[in-house]
């Protein structure tokens, strides 16, 4: 399935390749030819949306850097006049107002193709926590489609709209990215308004940008933020920090592994590397559903679902459960924060003018294993996402650098305040991953004229090759002499009056 990117789109109106509503047009068969997903939970129809169209083909592109772009709305953030149910029927409210964020982009000029499946009210990494379905992951239906914001991500990467929103309490911005192949990005806390976000765990709650290029998240993100990084003097860390340990899982460990290890060769080959201890970033990271943190998920939902125990699916129930009956003392609570602050200073310390890169999973599971125990797969799927926000970090969640059999993706964190250094390394990560090696024969070889003309256009020399000895090369006597390579075969003689003289196989 084509991807799509808002340069794409861009591009295609201001060439009057096709208008808006032909996009519309296209993207609602996108989704309907996916139903059985179970991506979306609320589509508006054509009808709705070419209310936005309007007024946007009125008001014209100018002033309105996302004019025209189709995006997705996870389920726990509001949009004006349409249902909000984080995935739980019964919760069900229609908001007067849309979320600031939506309003933003709304503004900007986006325009909301609806609401996305989610692991119920954002608690799950996995995609499958949900009573609508589980989301399929849009690379191989088997697998998890990873959570909580399944159907952001899987419509972002199946081409059903340019970008998406979801959120980010425990990975749930950066878990679908890598396992659909496409970016996620979560900025600070506070970055983002989440003023109309339905709260999971409120004080690390953020909402996260799903797109399919850096592009489209830096010009995502300079409608939303709220708080502004100055760009720094380098593009590239000082240092790329990586894990000193790390536990692989499930059924593929074995590939991740290697991935991972591939990944490890490239970035020494590309950066100044060093290991950091994680020994207590992890502490911190289990701290947020095995500590005093997890009774603010019963604090954000716990009366509801006391109200309306049938309408609460089984894992969350268990989770709420496990929470109320905890006996955590404000003592308890006082020393996990400051152990967390602790390890943020430790930690941010170490990361000034660097990133950390760490997997984003070291696993995954296919649907029906997580589906058998919910619970125990699920916590594995957040090993090195969990400590972000507790720690204040901005991450972004990229596609591996390397070839990988399965959807296996990396994660770079920054400190706050060096986010533009965070993109821009991303971007030139993606810049190199973009790179096609090209086999040339003739002139364009290394050491012929026409080698110039690859390099201007920012070739690299990557290594030599030899044909097969049914292949040979010969000058064409044009006006500008040619190269041709021809499988001669047993009709060598015969080619060889025809085009000229052979040259030196090489």
């Amino acid at each position: 399935m084509e991807k799509l990117t808002i340069r794409h789109l861009q591009e295609g109106y201001r060439r009057q390749a096709f208008t808006i509503e032909e996009v519309i047009d296209q993207l609602l068969v996108r989704i309907e030819e996916f139903a059985d997903y179970n991506i979306w939970l609320h589509v508006l129809d054509k009808a709705e949306i070419m209310t936005y169209v309007k007024e946007l083909e009125a008001a014209g592109p100018q002033n309105k850097p996302l004019w025209g772009i189709p995006f997705a709305i996870k389920d726990n953030i509001d949009l004006a006049k349409v249902p909000t149910t984080a995935a739980c029927p019964a919760f069900s409210y229609i908001p007067e107002e849309s979320a600031v964020v939506v309003q933003q982009l709304i503004q900007a000029g986006a325009i909301p193709i609806g609401k996305t499946n989610m692991d119920q009210f954002a608690t799950g990494l996995v995609g499958t926590r949900s009573p609508h379905g589980a989301t399929k992951n849009a690379l191989n239906p088997e697998l998890i489609s990873g959570g909580s914001s399944s159907g952001s991500a899987v419509a972002v990467a199946l081409g059903q709209v340019c970008f998406s929103l979801g959120t980010d309490t425990a990975g749930s911005g950066r878990v679908p990215a890598a396992l659909n192949n496409i970016i996620g990005y979560k900025a600070a806390l506070d970055s983002y308004s989440t003023k109309g976000v339905v709260p999971a765990c409120e004080s690390l709650d953020c909402v996260s940008v799903f797109g399919n290029t850096i592009e489209d998240i830096q010009l995502i993100d300079q409608q939303l933020a709220s708080l502004t990084t100055k760009a720094g003097e380098s593009n590239a860390p000082q240092k790329v920090f990586l894990p000193d340990q790390l536990e692989f899982f499930g059924p593929f460990a074995k590939l991740y592994e290697l991935s991972w290890k591939q990944t490890v060769t490239y970035f020494k080959e590309n950066a100044e590397v060093e290991l950091i201890s994680m020994a207590e970033i992890q502490q911190v990271a289990r701290s947020l559903y095995e500590g005093p943190f997890v009774v603010e998920r019963e604090v954000a939902i716990g009366d509801f679902a006391s109200q309306h125990p049938e309408a609460i699916i089984g894992p969350l129930a268990t989770i709420l459960k496990q929470a109320q009956q905890t006996d955590y003392s404000a003592k308890q609570l006082f020393e996990a924060q400051h152990f967390c602050q602790q390890v943020e200073a430790k930690v941010k310390h170490q990361l000034r003018g660097s990133l950390l890169l760490l997997p984003t999973c070291t696993g995954t599971w296919r649907i029906d294993q997580v589906m058998a125990d919910p619970i125990f797969t699920n916590s594995q799927m957040g090993l090195y996402t969990n400590h972000c926000n507790l720690l204040n970090l901005s991450a972004i969640a990229l596609p591996s650098p390397v070839d990988s059999k399965l959807p296996f993706g990396i994660t770079l964190f920054s400190v706050p305040e060096e986010e533009s250094l965070l993109k821009s390394y991303a971007a030139a990560i993606e810049k190199a991953q973009q790179k096609t090696k090209l086999v040339v024969c003739g002139l364009h070889m290394r050491g012929f004229p026409l080698e110039k003309d690859l390099l201007a256009h920012g070739a690299e020399f990557y290594g030599e090759a030899k044909t097969a000895n049914s292949y040979r090369l010969y000058e064409v006597k044009t006006e500008v002499r040619k190269p041709a390579l021809v499988k001669c075969e047993d009709h060598s003689a015969k080619l060889k009056s025809k085009f000229g003289r052979s040259l030196m196989r090489r």
